[in-house]
């Protein structure tokens, strides 16, 4: 029931995955680079019934065969820990945000004008045009000084730099600058006012080589419904080839639908913008992704919780927004990221719980009943 709510809902597994709750659980967790998320989903359940079962009428058969295959699951998942660890070269990875003594000060600009980002895109250029212009030179900053530092990728938030449809190739050129100045692979997030109804805008994600090439326009694939009117991405996951592994980046919400995430990477790039509430409880379900599907995964928050996963689920290292005044996140991660059966097989096992479901329902319809049960 869980696998069907996920699969049509709008939220993806964003509400109602009962994986996540046991995103601290690394053993446990190892399992879901076979089943998917839904394999933890399936043993809480496991567990719950038969522990209702032994509280109605003991059955210790069951309960044996319930704690064998929890054992098994545990077991295997540590000797994943144990025994195949992470092994090879590691790129240092730097992912900044914005001060807030430039953010504060767009967000009052941007407030000023009504009609949301419809009217923003029509407003006088030289009104909106020096505050945005001052988080986009914060965020160069940010990336010289990383670059400086060692870091070979740099990773900005989602809707880091906001511009106007106008504007959108002068900052665009801007990164490009730097990435080639400072010989880094750039990923920036990008928030383009447009005068176009309904969306008014894009939402876009861009990777840049350190010649400064344009590699990637990503659009973003699932707007989140009632809060997004952006059109929706294809929803093709792009990935390149470099010296550092295989790149691929999605943005922000993507990260709730496993299906669109399984994708052969090494490195994942996650851009993203959420909320103090919620901003952690989204980054650790995003976590679960590098697990599923045997890449690092490096999730840049705007106003939340980043962090960097390895592909077993270790936190390689993170930043809180409300922490400090200045986000900047170091990891060093692995280049090379690992094969999984999950990433083989997809949904396979939700299917194989759904098929069974089903056999189960029309025996207990057609078969006889006994008559202690009549």
């Amino acid at each position: 029931m869980e696998f069907l709510i996920t699969q049509v809902s709008p939220f993806g597994t964003a509400f109602g995955s009962l994986a996540v709750t046991q995103h601290g659980d690394l053993p446990l967790l190892q399992v879901v680079s076979v089943t998917g998320p839904r394999g933890i989903g399936f043993l809480v359940a496991y567990v719950a019934s038969t522990v209702n079962r032994l509280w109605e009428q003991a059955s210790w058969r069951s309960g044996l065969a319930c704690i064998a295959v929890l054992l098994a699951v545990l077991l295997a998942g540590g000797a994943r820990l144990a025994f195949f660890p992470p092994q090879g070269a590691t790129v240092r990875i730097a992912g900044v945000t914005p001060g807030r003594g430039v953010t504060d000060p767009l967000k009052a600009t941007l407030a000023r004008f009504g009609n949301g980002p419809g009217g923003v895109a029509a407003a006088p250029a030289a009104a909106v045009r020096p505050a945005m212009t001052a988080v986009e030179d914060d965020l160069l900053a940010a990336t010289r000084r990383e670059a400086a530092a060692g870091a070979k990728i740099v990773i900005w938030p989602e809707n880091a730099v906001r511009t106007r449809e106008p504007d959108e190739a002068a900052a665009i050129a801007a990164a490009q600058r730097q990435a080639r100045s400072s010989g880094v692979y750039l990923g920036i997030g990008v928030r383009v006012y447009s005068a176009t109804p309904p969306a008014y805008g894009r939402d876009e994600a861009l990777l840049i080589d350190p010649r400064g090439k344009l590699l990637w326009t990503y659009q973003k694939a699932h707007p989140i419904p009632g809060s997004e009117r952006f059109t929706p991405g294809d929803g093709h996951v792009p990935v390149v080839r470099t010296p550092y592994g295989r790149l691929a980046g999605v943005i922000c919400y993507d990260a709730d639908f496993p299906a669109l995430m399984r994708t052969r990477a090494d490195i994942m790039l996650v851009p993203s913008h959420d909320w103090k509430q919620y901003g952690a409880a989204h980054t650790d379900k995003a976590g679960l992704r590098a697990v599923e599907n045997g890449y690092s995964l490096i999730r840049q928050d705007a106003e939340g919780f980043s962090a960097a996963y390895g592909a077993e689920g270790h936190v390689l290292a993170t930043s809180d927004y409300f922490a400090t005044d200045r986000q900047t996140m170091v990891a060093y991660v692995p280049v090379h990221g690992v094969t999984t059966v999950y990433d083989r097989i997809g949904d396979t096992f939700a299917w194989l719980c759904l098929a069974a479901l089903a056999v189960f329902a029309v025996t207990a319809v057609v078969r006889p009943r006994r008559p202690e049960d009549r």
